[in-house]
């Protein structure tokens, strides 16, 4: 018999059939006879390790006029959500091939030209990109689709996040903001501004972009239909006692 991978920088097989992970990514091994007339093949899936950290960022883009400058943090998150700062720590590393800014430990200056590039952060393995806007245009506000929400558990809603420059033009800058929760066992967000109602309580969103913050007041109760239903069963539990 023969083996063979359709994808040897994801898995290599040997002459015995063992299967060796190489980097992440799909390969397909094949195993044919020595006749030439059967084969069987199998898909192998090779999944990127889980890092013992994350690696996080007090922003995710970064707006600057030129000649102008910004400072950032960075920090690893464990597993069990404890952050550090490492944004000066010699294990972290900064880098940029774009000629329209120059980067260091914890802080970013543009030059003379508009444009847009992007910086990598790198500290022991794990990698984030931030991305920097040159423009000469100001950001002059910066709106939630919402003021308030009031949500059951279990519901969903996406907030928008719109900003408005001093050329007048507007665009949704979700994506681009970082989104926390001040009490996520109420209210979950993820990083593109979509919330998750968790349990009844009350907890504030806040979305940071540029040199702007909203935020907005979010309150859970509970279905009443569910808890008419829950008193109904305690009820009946204290009539059968």
């Amino acid at each position: 018999m023969s083996w063979s991978s359709s994808a040897p920088d994801v898995a290599t097989v040997d002459e015995d059939g063992t299967v060796t992970p190489k980097s992440p990514g799909t390969a397909v091994i094949t195993v044919t006879t020595a006749d030439g007339n059967k084969t069987a093949s199998a898909a192998v899936i090779v999944k990127k390790k889980k890092a013992a950290f994350q690696l996080e960022t007090s922003v995710k883009k970064i707006l600057l006029r030129p000649n102008g400058s910004a400072s950032f943090r960075v920090f690893a998150v464990d597993s069990e959500g404890k952050r550090k700062s490492v944004t000066l720590s010699p294990d972290t590393a900064y880098s940029s091939h774009s000629p329209l800014l120059h980067v260091k430990r914890g802080s970013v200056k543009a030059g003379k030209d508009a444009g847009e590039a992007t910086f990598t952060v790198h500290h022991l393995g794990e990698e984030r990109d931030i991305q920097v806007v040159i423009t000469k245009a100001r950001l002059t506000s910066l709106k939630a689709s919402a003021k308030e929400l009031v949500l059951k558990p279990g519901e969903t809603m996406q907030l928008e996040l719109i900003a408005t420059w001093s050329d007048e033009t507007e665009r949704d800058v979700g994506k681009q903001a970082v989104w926390t929760s001040r009490n996520k066992s109420v209210v979950e967000v993820t990083d593109t501004g979509e919330l998750t109602a968790i349990q009844a309580g009350a907890s504030t969103i806040r979305a940071d972009y540029g040199d702007r913050v909203v935020l907005v007041r979010v309150t859970v109760r509970p279905d009443e239909d569910a808890l008419e239903k829950q008193t109904t069963q305690f009820a009946n539990r204290l009539f059968l006692t």
